[in-house]
C-alpha cells in the first residue's frame, strides 16, 4: 500500500492506493473509498513518479489553480539495473523532489537517481560499487 500526504489549496489529505497500476484504481482519501478511472492506457511497469513542473510553468498550459503535493517519506529505488557509482546523500540530510540521491551506471550510462519524495534520509541500503537489480531499495526516506 502507498500512502501519499498531500496538501491542496492549504487542506491536507491522506491518499491511501493500494496497487498504483490496477483498472480501476481504488484509493481512500481521509478514510473515504473512491473508484478512479484513469486516462493513461499505457501499461508500464511501476517506476518513481516522475518530478513535474507547476502547471503555471508548463507550456501551453492554463491551470485552473494551485495545487501544491507534498509526499512525505518513501524507499527510492532503482529503476533499472546497474552498478552503483556514488551515493550523493547521506543519513539525516533533507531531500526535496528531483534531488539526486545516487548515480548508477546501465550499459556503460550514468543515470542520476533522483527522489520522487520529500523527506529526511533514514537508511541507505547500497554502497558504491554494489550491483543492484530493478526494483531495488536505494534510499529511505522519512
Amino acid at each position: 500500500m502507498k500512502v501519499f500526504n498531500l496538501v491542496i489549496d492549504g487542506k491536507p489529505y491522506r491518499v491511501e492506493i493500494e496497487d498504483p497500476w490496477a483498472k480501476p484504481l481504488r484509493l481512500i482519501v481521509n478514510g473515504r473509498s473512491y473508484v478512479v478511472e484513469t486516462q493513461n492506457s499505457a501499461s508500464v511497469p511501476p517506476q518513481p513518479a516522475p518530478v513535474a513542473s507547476p502547471p503555471s510553468e508548463r507550456a501551453g498550459s492554463n491551470p485552473v489553480a494551485p495545487v501544491s503535493a507534498s509526499v512525505s517519506g518513501g524507499k527510492v529505488t532503482a529503476p533499472l539495473p546497474g552498478k552503483v557509482l556514488s551515493i550523493t546523500v547521506k543519513v539525516g540530510d533533507q531531500v526535496k523532489y528531483g534531488d539526486e540521491v545516487c548515480v548508477l551506471e546501465a550499459m556503460k550510462m550514468e543515470q542520476s537517481i533522483k527522489s520522487p519524495y520529500v523527506g529526511v534520509v533514514k537508511a541507505i541500503s547500497v554502497s558504491p560499487g554494489q550491483n543492484v537489480s530493478h526494483g531495488q531499495a536505494l534510499v529511505e526516506l522519512a
